[in-house]
């Protein structure tokens, strides 16, 4: 038997009511999943190199504009040689993402630099999140002219293990979160 927090409810029941009700509602959009999140950095065994960045894994039960996937961010500074350069990259590989309590990815990402002449990064996880300490929550129901906006989101610190390295070096974790999310707008008829 499964229970329903009181917003997934109140989605539930909100969203029953506007599909019962769709020829006097305009167009619905909702957007409902999970995400885990992860800083990192590596540094070069002489110093003078440091990458930084951030992986995400999302999973979105609905239409979202993001593929369900790992999506990686960063940035590669060498201190000694001045160089700059940022870099970006997504895979489907394989995760799961459960609510508040953990999510998992496998596979790899070639992050492409933003520069012609930088070579790509390469992420290999295998990688888990784990939801630790309490849970924050928000909410909020906004009336904007004919539209009403929702969004319910809860966040929580993670733990992270096993193995996650940008081309071969181990990345160290500074900061794991993982949020869920539901987020919508309803459009009313004008008067």
């Amino acid at each position: 038997m499964r229970i329903l927090s009181l917003a997934s409810f109140l989605v539930v029941t909100l969203l029953s009511a506007v599909a019962a009700a769709q020829t006097q509602v305009g167009p619905v959009a909702v957007v409902s999943g999970g995400a885990a999140f992860a800083n990192f950095e590596t540094v070069s065994a002489d110093g003078c190199e440091k990458t930084e960045g951030e992986v995400f894994v999302i999973e979105a039960h609905t239409d979202f504009h993001l593929a369900n996937g790992l999506y990686v961010s960063g940035f590669r500074h060498n201190s000694c040689t001045g160089e700059m350069n940022g870099y970006g990259g997504y895979a489907e590989g394989s995760f799961d993402v459960f609510g508040l309590l953990f999510a998992h990815f496998r596979g790899t990402v070639v992050a492409a630099a933003f520069s012609d002449d930088a070579a790509p990064l390469t992420v290999e996880l295998d990688f888990w999140w784990i939801g630790t300490g309490p849970a924050t929550r928000e909410n909020g129901v906004f009336e904007d002219g004919p539209a009403i906006r929702f969004s319910f989101k809860g966040e929580r610190a993670a733990t992270t293990r096993g193995s996650f390295t940008v081309d071969g070096e181990v990345a160290s974790v500074t900061a794991a979160r993982l949020v869920r999310e539901t987020a919508g707008e309803i459009t009313l008829p004008q008067p």
